[in-house]
Parts: C-alpha cells; sequence; structure tokens
C-alpha cells in the first residue's frame, strides 16, 4: 500500500510539473505575440506621424504661389494685330508665317537682338524651362520587373519672343487700335497646335519601353497656349512606364528610394535649354498610393552633369553641360500582404510542429508527420516568397525568418530522432545487463535452500557479489553503451518543451523589432 501510495505521489508531482511547463510555455508565447504587437503599434504610428508630415507638406506646396518668372524683354519683336482682325486663327496664322520651329528661342533672341543698334555684345542666356511636375497616379508597380506606370502632367514654361503680340478684341468699334481693346473682351492668350511652335526636346532617362520616341503612344492630354508677352504655357498630361532600382532587404518593410521621373534635356547645344523649377516639391493628387505601397518623401531635383564627347584625331570637342530634372518619391511597403502570407503561416506551422513534445515519443507516425509536415509546408512558402521576388544576390529580413523558423522545425524533428534513439538504447542496454546477471544469480544457492540462518543469507550474498566483480566483463564503455547518457537521451522532450519556446520567441521578437 505505501508503494501505491508513493507512485500516487510521484504521478501528482510529474502532473504538476507539466502543468507548470504548460504554463510557462504559454506565459512565453504571450510574451512573443504581445512583443510583436508592440512592434507592429510602433511602425504604425510612425507611418502615421509620417502621413501627416506629407500631408502638411502638400498643402502648403498646394497653397504656395507660383514662382515669379523673369519678364524677358520682347517689346521690339512684339506683333500687333491689324485693325480690321475678326478672329484669333487670324491672328495665330500672322504670327507663325515667318516661324522657324526647329530654332531654340534663346538662339533667335539673340541673333535678332544683335541687330538692334547698340546690342551686337549681348550676353548668351540659357532658355530656362520652368518645370513641375504633378504626379496623378501611380499604379500596376511589378517588383520582379522593377519598373511601374506614371500617371503625372508635366507643365512647362519658357519665353518665345516670336509669339509676343499686343492684346486686341474682335469687337473694336471702327478706327480703334489694338491698344483700345475693351477689357472684357480683349484677347491676351492665343491657343497654338503642339506642331506649329518650337517645344523642348527631353528624354525620359529611366523609361521602360520598346521604342525611344518619347511621346510614343504616352500623350493622354496636352494644351499649348501663350500669353502676349511671349509667355508659351504647355500642359500635357502623359502616361510612362518607368524603372526603379528596388532594395529587398528589409522586405516585408522595405522602403525604395529614388522611384519617379528623371528628365534629360536632349537639345544641341544641350546648354542653351535648361530646366528651372516652378515649385519645390512635386505635387501628389489623389488618387496616389499603389496598392501595399504609401509614397513618402516628394521632391524635385534640379542639376546639371557634364556630358564629355572628344574627337582627338580631329581635335573636336563637343563637352557640354547637360540640365537634370528628377520628379522623385519614396516607396514605402505596407507590411500587412506579407505578414499574412507569410508571418502569421510560419508561426502557425511552429505551433504544430512544437506541439510534438507533448505527444509520446511511442507514437513514431504522429511524432514524425507533426515534424516533417510543418517544415514542407515551410519549404513551399519560402519558394512562393522568391516567386515574387527578382532574381537576389542578398537575403531579406522576411526569407532569413522563414528559412530559420524552418531550421527550428526541423530541429524538432531532428530531437524526436534522438529521443527515439536513446529510449529504444537505454531499454536495450537494460535487457543486455540483466541477462548477464541472470546465470551468476542461478549458481548461488537459493535462500529457500539455506534455511532461515542469517549468518548463511549474509555469507550468500557475500558470494554472488565476489561472483559478479570476477566474471564481470572488462571494457571500455563507450557513451551510446552508457545508460545514463541514452536516459537523457530519451528525456530531450522535455527539455525541448521551454528551449523551443524560448528560442523562437528571441528570433520572432528580433524581426518585429528590425526596422
Amino acid at each position: 500500500r505505501s508503494e501505491f501510495e508513493e507512485m500516487k505521489a510521484q504521478r501528482r508531482s510529474r502532473g504538476v510539473l507539466c502543468a507548470m511547463r504548460v504554463v510557462r510555455s504559454a506565459v512565453l508565447l504571450t510574451a512573443l505575440v504581445a512583443g510583436c504587437g508592440v512592434g507592429t503599434s510602433v511602425r504604425m504610428l510612425d507611418a502615421r506621424a509620417r502621413d501627416a508630415r506629407e500631408k502638411v507638406l502638400h498643402e502648403r506646396a498646394v497653397t504656395r504661389q507660383e514662382q515669379q518668372l523673369d519678364n524677358e524683354d520682347c517689346s521690339p519683336f512684339t506683333f500687333e494685330a491689324p485693325a480690321d482682325v475678326n478672329s484669333t486663327s487670324h491672328v495665330i496664322n500672322m504670327l507663325l508665317a515667318d516661324y522657324d520651329k526647329g530654332m531654340n528661342p534663346a538662339s533667335w533672341y539673340e541673333l535678332e537682338y544683335a541687330g538692334i543698334s547698340g546690342a551686337a555684345n549681348i550676353n548668351r542666356v540659357p532658355l530656362m524651362l520652368y518645370t513641375e511636375v504633378e504626379f496623378n497616379n501611380v499604379f500596376q508597380v511589378n517588383q520582379k520587373a522593377q519598373d511601374m506606370k506614371i500617371i503625372y502632367e508635366l507643365t512647362q514654361v519658357w519665353y518665345d519672343c516670336r509669339l509676343a503680340f499686343t492684346p486686341f478684341s474682335l469687337s473694336r468699334a471702327a478706327g480703334a487700335t489694338s491698344t483700345d481693346a475693351d477689357p472684357d473682351t480683349r484677347v491676351d492668350r492665343l491657343y497654338l497646335d503642339g506642331d506649329a511652335i518650337w517645344l523642348p526636346s527631353i528624354v525620359l532617362s529611366n523609361q521602360r519601353s520598346d521604342t525611344d520616341d518619347y511621346t510614343a503612344d504616352t500623350v493622354r492630354q496636352a494644351s499649348y497656349s501663350v500669353l502676349s508677352r511671349g509667355l508659351v504655357i504647355s500642359r500635357r498630361k502623359l502616361q510612362h512606364k518607368v524603372r526603379c532600382a528596388f532594395n529587398f532587404r528589409s522586405l516585408p518593410r522595405d522602403l525604395h528610394e529614388g522611384c519617379g521621373l528623371k528628365f534629360r534635356v536632349f537639345e544641341e547645344p544641350v546648354s542653351r535649354t535648361k530646366f528651372a523649377p516652378m515649385n519645390e516639391v512635386a505635387l501628389f493628387g489623389p488618387p496616389t498610393n499603389p496598392p501595399e505601397f504609401s509614397i513618402l518623401n516628394r521632391r524635385t531635383n534640379f542639376s546639371t552633369e557634364v556630358r564629355t564627347l572628344k574627337v582627338d584625331t580631329i581635335g573636336l570637342d563637343l563637352s557640354t553641360e547637360v540640365s537634370i530634372l528628377d520628379a522623385l518619391f519614396d516607396l514605402q511597403r505596407s507590411e500587412y500582404r506579407y505578414t499574412v502570407m507569410a508571418v502569421v503561416p510560419c508561426i502557425i506551422n511552429w505551433v504544430v510542429s512544437y506541439s510534438g513534445f507533448y505527444i509520446s515519443a511511442d507514437a513514431a507516425p504522429a511524432r514524425t508527420a507533426l515534424g516533417s509536415v510543418p517544415v514542407l509546408s515551410l519549404v513551399t512558402l519560402n519558394n512562393a516568397i522568391l516567386a515574387t521576388l527578382p532574381p537576389m544576390q542578398y537575403s531579406t529580413y522576411l526569407t532569413v525568418y522563414v528559412l530559420t523558423t524552418m531550421g527550428l522545425c526541423g530541429w524538432h524533428l531532428v530531437m524526436y530522432a534522438f529521443v527515439n534513439y536513446g529510449r529504444r538504447k537505454e531499454k536495450y542496454l537494460r535487457e543486455k545487463l540483466k541477462k548477464q546477471k541472470e546465470p551468476l544469480c542461478a549458481e548461488v544457492p537459493s535462500s529457500e535452500n539455506s534455511g532461515e540462518n542469517p549468518l548463511l543469507r549474509k555469507k550468500q550474498t557475500k558470494i554472488q557479489g565476489a561472483m559478479s566483480v570476477a566474471y564481470a566483463p572488462v571494457e571500455r564503455v563507450m557513451p551510446w553503451n552508457n545508460i545514463k547518457i541514452m536516459h537523457q537521451f530519451g528525456r530531450f522532450d522535455i527539455y525541448m518543451r521551454w528551449i523551443a519556446p524560448v528560442a523562437f520567441g528571441i528570433l520572432t521578437i528580433v524581426y518585429a523589432l528590425l526596422d
């Protein structure tokens, strides 16, 4: 009865220990989930703060007045419409009668102005293209091909004195001059055909297309007008597919910098035409954010680069400066998709693999399935993630997390192999030791034949001990033949019940805090 009560006490103590281990594992998993939640909350607050800053910046850019343009002196070349003009098309035809659309306005200005008395030594001033880029939509972001489509409005303003005219009215009284035009009906802006006037030749250096024609199948809307003082205003709504170098190292919280439009002047000579800003920030109109991404840090950069072209054999040097306009933005990925697609399945597969430590080691089919199925599932998941990315020579945070989780699940299966081997080996060694002791005990008279004499029983015990020592084989005990070591191998399940959650918890918390 005392042995039975002792066995019950041992079972109760084991039950208490198991309950404590389960509670400890639950606490670790709760801390793991809480750590992930805190990391996600911090990133959401940062994203909201960035959005608020971007909104304020956008409002300031929208309310800012356009930069005042320097008014060139086009008065010597101002065209005055005749008194009997009855349509704007008539004035346009007269303006374009001797117009050469192949000549840069700055070059024409120098040639014509040099002919005026006292202006023979005029300074060579480049034509300033006051430019503004307003993005309407960014869509079809293809991260595998590393490109996207952008719909934007390109507004360019420049002076062309050949198109300067005096404001006129189509309903003037007889004998009135153009300067006496009625302010209510006065015409001070003319709308022209883009094919009839000089237009700046620019190229999009990061365009991805099968053709080199900048305007091929890309112009959606276009409007060209000229003010009376010779100020030409070009507005075009365009669509282009452009390249952008993505950096996936911090996937799924990756930030891709420097995406957008990169314009270059393509004039001969290129130094005669330069970009100039109308607004400091590229404007965005809704909708702008593509799915899965947010647009941050909108900016425009104006710069120049030196293009070197020399032909030493004939002494030709065509080196010049090229004007550059970069309307850029950054793409910040929302981690929701990859969290649902990869992180949550990783946690579920790990929990399934971890539950095998609470199943008896004798249930080999169940333990093997719980160890191998999560590994195979994670292999498929990793291949699916890599299929959405371009070939890379570096690893990402997400792929490292998936591969490490896969390694931990494989570690669970290896631990079961050690447990199974240790239990079987321990059983074999105990049976072998039992068989070695049975013949020795049979040669000694049993206690039934020796009577109840205590001296004889003591002598019998001494004889058994001496015979076991004398006949015991002398050999080196290897670790795999040591019962104690094999017994510890069989207890790996118990150790892994708290080691595995700690390892996976550290991995997930580090992944959640990476930025």
